[in-house]
């Protein structure tokens, strides 16, 4: 009998750790120096000492560099390429990935190539079979036999993409991941390696099977790239490079003065993606001190190439299904292989006990391949005998068989080859028999389906119309999954289109707590899942694992999040750098500040509670310091398509989920004003006065304002947030009370202060300011105020200490506290004048105009008494 033939076929499985493509960005400064202004006992006043340090030049993107004799920045190309996404590794790709230490791992640069290759053709409408993989004592199932929506994958990702959009593509690349026996990391330094199948590849996502290899030794490495781009066809490669690989995708080329130049995908979000000269190595660095990506990637000119890379079609095509020359006959299995890569599996073989398999296709041994599956595809068995025979025990159950002439295991190359006179093969089953009562178990024992995702309750602003929720249901047999959903709302209304649950609101007004159920069932046996909507004026995240995605569109971008947190939380940011190259601030529900706005990462713990996450790209931070006070601008620079888009990862490990807490925490709360009102005292020609209130609804919730007065002479009216007083000539001693409402769905705040009519314009209150201006070195200024309890008087004109001189003047003009350049403290009680100047006496502080010559004098009296007699009494008695 003729011997068995084996060959090596070319290298099917590569295994890379990727690349990860992230830069630091570095925030720019600018500082503004406020110095003493030095007082003078002699006639000549010294130069003022003002200094002013500039901003950093902005900070520019890293610039690409090939190690040519050409120049280090070459100009921009606009020429054609392939691929429209720049999908990177990081959120909201890892989306559907494990999780370690409360972070989403890194996809892998081998799983972002293919899932944009894959996009691009759009191809397969459906997967094949079922991927299993284990990682650090995790097993993972992908059941790749379902529906791809590829109008429904976002091209590119924005902050409004929605989720079940996303959840769509992040299914794909997990997929992707699984069939890959992807090594996750969490990244920068611990990247996602993952093992480049191509057999599985053709195999689960109905590839060609004309997929092979070269390098950039081949003479014809360029004519092969060449030839797939003119067939529009782009092309995977692998870069030999330090410290580590990487893979990526050639989707264009250009002619640059002679020079032929290849368009490279890098899949680092856009990030290098250009053209480059492949016949050169390639360097990755950063020519700006204030930015790297690290360390330098240099690349080498040996690459990879792998190609065709298309859709299979007819005979290009690797089967898993059975051809017409394959069946199966009670224990007996025929069969024909059709290609050196057909597989053709053999579903719901029962086996039981002691069994003996017997393969044959005219050779002494076996010369194939028999891979054995559980009844969840799990592999068994992958194992071709030196002789016929091969003997097992099995547990009563179904099994699937699949007849390859490869081995199925990712660490062996080894196949059988294929000669005409041999492609035919004959399998003979010796098994127990089966009694009807086990088949009726086990066929009734098919397990249930599986909900994958965690539905958990959702906070949606009242006025959504739409909410979709990609269900990630299977069956860990591969067997089909019917989705239903059923609400107890009489105005939500829900249903399913295939794995999409489609939530809809048909009255706004009359929201009230719902519970959406999904039952997914297989043959008969049923799995059910549960959560609940609650509505607010805005969306609120939750939860232990939160993605808050968000977008800056100008320099001075300021976003707002809310978000429930509790107990120890960790908030990081992410914008496409190595560092967080954006700025965080936490605020509750009434606008207190909880954490300074801060580019680094937040580790604390909170009380339970509704926050907001407010993210901006540049801060101001005042610093007093002895001698000088400095307002610093800290900011990153603004690049449309270049960090401009952000995501806030938030974990709280011991988040609680129960109910109750829930619907405490979401809790419709009144509108707050963080405006003071104060009595205010006009004199009688005064023309009106303008307040701007600042006031905020916790829940987000639209705020109306109202106002309005019990004096006909005093008139108020609200204009665009400021309330409008307008006095028709109201008589000296009228008081009128002025009163002020603030609504937001359906819930009020009120507040209320009055306004007084004296001879003079008198300043009262806790915590005021009075503005004056000098027209001279000589010039006296006197501002009336009502002053009661312990009160402090500070004067500012533009410098760190007080370069004027305040004194309190009482009602008749008798000094109270004599003049001083320093912060007046002391008990008060009455009405009284501040009087400010520049001298006093032989001492002064010279007048310059547009220097000195303008102040502003803090008062602060902390326990003042504003009771309406007590003002009233004070004013009246004035002559």
């Amino acid at each position: 009998m003729k011997n068995y033939y084996t060959y090596k076929p070319p290298i099917l499985i590569f295994f890379f750790i990727c690349v990860m493509g992230s830069v630091i960005f570095t925030a720019c400064t600018r500082d503004e120096s406020k110095n003493n202004w030095d007082i003078n006992f002699d006639a000549v006043p010294p130069q003022q000492t003002f200094s002013q340090q500039k901003s950093k030049a902005p900070v520019q993107q890293e610039v690409i560099q090939t190690q040519t004799e050409h120049p280090k920045s070459l100009p921009a190309i606009h020429a054609p390429f392939l691929l429209k996404t720049k999908w990177h590794q990081h959120f909201p790709f890892n989306k559907a990935l494990p999780i370690i230490d409360g972070q989403h791992v890194v996809v892998g640069c081998v799983n972002i190539a293919l899932a944009q290759i894959l996009y691009y053709y759009k191809n397969p409408l459906q997967g094949n079979g079922i991927a299993h993989h284990s990682w650090q004592d995790q097993t993972f199932t992908s059941v790749l036999n379902r529906r791809l929506y590829w109008d429904k994958m976002p091209a590119t990702i924005r902050p409004d993409t929605a989720n079940y959009s996303i959840d769509e593509l992040a299914a794909l690349i997990r997929d992707i991941s699984m069939i890959n026996q992807t090594q996750f990391g969490i990244g920068p330094h611990e990247q996602s390696g993952a093992a480049f199948d191509m057999n599985r590849f053709v195999s689960y996502f109905g590839f060609s099977d004309e997929i092979q290899q070269t390098n950039s030794n081949n003479p014809q490495f360029f004519d092969i790239i060449n030839k797939e781009l003119n067939a529009r066809r782009p092309v995977l490669i692998s870069i030999q490079g330090h410290p580590i690989d990487h893979m990526a995708i050639v989707d264009g080329k250009t002619n640059r003065n002679g020079r032929i130049l290849y368009h490279i995908n890098m899949g680092w979000g856009g990030q290098h993606n250009r053209f480059y000269d492949l016949s050169q190595p390639i360097v990755l660095e950063s020519l700006s001190n204030e930015q790297s990506i690290g360390q330098t990637y240099r690349f080498s000119n040996h690459i990879n190439l792998y190609y065709p890379i298309k859709p299979c079609r007819k005979k290009t095509c690797t089967s898993n299904n059975l051809e017409k020359n394959d069946q199966i006959t009670g224990n007996q299995i025929k069969g024909q292989f059709d290609s050196k890569t057909d597989q053709d599996r053999y579903d719901n073989i029962l086996l039981k006990g002691i069994t003996v398999i017997q393969g044959n296709r005219g050779y002494a041994n076996q010369a194939f391949y028999i891979h054995i599956y559980d009844r969840f595809h799990q592999l068994l068995s992958s194992h071709a005998p030196k002789s016929k025979i091969t003997q097992y025990d099995f547990e009563p159950d179904m099994y699937h068989f699949t007849v390859s002439l490869c081995q199925n295991k990712t660490q062996a190359l080894h196949c059988y080859e294929l000669e005409p006179d041999y492609a035919d093969y004959d399998i003979r089953i010796s098994t127990e028999v089966m009694t009807e009562d086990e088949k009726i178990d086990l066929f009734n024992n098919s397990s249930p389906p599986v909900i994958q995702n965690e539905l958990t309750d959702i906070i949606l602003p009242r006025d959504f119309k739409k909410h979709i929720i990609r269900v990630d249901a299977l069956h860990p047999m591969g067997l089909p999954v019917q989705l239903s959903v059923t609400t107890d709302s009489n105005v939500i209304r829900a249903h399913m289109d295939d794995h999409f649950l489609i939530i809809t609101n048909e009255s706004p007004k009359n929201l009230l707590p719902s519970k959406i159920q999904i039952t997914a069932e297989t043959n008969g046996i049923k799995t059910e899942a549960s959560f609940n909507l609650m509505f607010s004026a805005q969306r609120v995240w939750f939860g232990k694992l939160i993605d808050i995605p968000g977008q800056f569109n100008h320099q001075d971008s300021q976003n707002s999040h809310r978000i429930i947190l509790e107990n120890r939380c960790r908030l990081t940011g992410y914008n496409g750098f190595m560092n967080q190259a954006f700025y965080i601030k936490i605020s509750d529900k009434a606008g207190k500040v909880i954490v300074d706005a801060t580019n680094q990462p937040i580790d604390q713990y909170f009380d339970r509670g509704i926050y907001q996450l407010q993210t901006a790209l540049k801060v101001e931070q005042h610093q007093q310091t002895h001698r000088s006070k400095t307002i610093s601008t800290n900011y990153y620079q603004y690049q449309k398509g270049l960090g401009d888009q952000y995501v806030i990862h938030a974990y709280c490990p011991n988040f609680n989920y129960d109910l109750d807490l829930l619907f405490q925490d979401n809790i419709d709360s009144p509108p707050v004003f963080q405006t003071v009102f104060q009595p205010i005292i006009l004199g009688k020609n005064a023309k009106g006065l303008s307040i701007p209130i600042a006031v905020i609804d916790p829940d987000g919730d639209k705020i109306v304002l109202s106002a309005g007065s019990d004096h006909p002479d005093i008139e108020v009216r609200i204009e665009k947030n400021t309330l409008k007083i307008i006095p028709h000539s109201p008589e000296v001693k009228t008081t009128a009370k002025i009163m002020i409402s603030a609504n937001a769905n359906q819930k009020q705040t009120h507040a209320e202060f009055s306004v007084f009519v004296s001879k003079i314009n008198v300043s009262i209150g806790k915590n005021f300011e009075l503005k004056g201006y000098f027209t001279s070195q000589d010039d006296r200024n006197h501002h009336p105020v009502i002053l009661s309890g312990d009160c402090q008087i500070t004067g500012f004109n533009g410098f760190n200490n007080q370069a004027f001189f305040n004194e309190i003047l009482d009602k008749n003009m008798d000094t109270v506290m004599p003049a001083s350049e320093y912060t007046i403290e002391n008990y008060f009680n009455g009405l009284y004048f501040i009087k400010t100047s520049l001298k006093n006496r032989s001492r002064y502080y010279p007048y310059i105009a547009d220097k000195s010559d303008r102040y502003t004098v803090k008062v602060s009296c902390s326990e003042a008494d504003l009771d309406d007699s007590f003002i009233e009494n004070l004013l009246w008695s004035m002559d």
